[in-house]
């Protein structure tokens, strides 16, 4: 992904994705690159963020809460979200997630969004209680020497 960082079209920025990792970009990462740059370049100016930072994926989130398997549901799909939203409430509390849907506008998220929000958080709690898993153990670092990985 650093290859990307520094093109100025998604066209370009797909280009050097593939030729790094022979995957194109999606449009969705594309439109995220802007964010990305000043996250990396935040994380390679001070290590007080670069040790205090950490990457998640709410799938991954979903799948430890799920006694580590897999959700295999979509989750735009009713089940999926069904199955996902019970997670949530297993873990915050029964009504956690009606109530926060119910303070945000479906404008301002969507019903997966706040879900992801919650698998995030999940992660958050663990993060703060030194009892999170890091995907790969030990994580790999970049050429910024920074660590490429994912933690739930």
């Amino acid at each position: 992904m650093r290859a990307t960082l520094a093109a100025s079209s998604h066209g370009k920025a797909s280009e050097l994705n593939a030729a790094a990792c022979g995957k194109r970009l999606s449009a969705q990462a594309y439109n995220l690159l802007a964010k990305i740059r000043e996250v990396d370049q935040l994380l390679r100016q001070s290590g007080y963020w670069a040790t205090r930072l950490y990457e998640t994926h709410p799938e991954v989130c979903f799948a430890a809460m799920n006694t580590g398997v897999s959700l295999a549901e979509p989750k735009r799909s009713a089940t999926g979200h069904a199955r996902r939203r019970a997670l949530i409430d297993g873990r915050f509390g029964p009504g956690v997630f009606a109530n926060a849907r119910a303070l945000v506008a479906n404008r301002d998220a969507a019903d997966n969004d706040i879900a992801d929000a919650f698998a995030c958080l999940f992660s958050a709690e663990r993060i703060a209680m030194g009892e999170y898993v890091s995907l790969p153990d030990p994580p790999e670092v970049d050429s910024e020497g920074l660590p490429m990985r994912i933690v739930y």
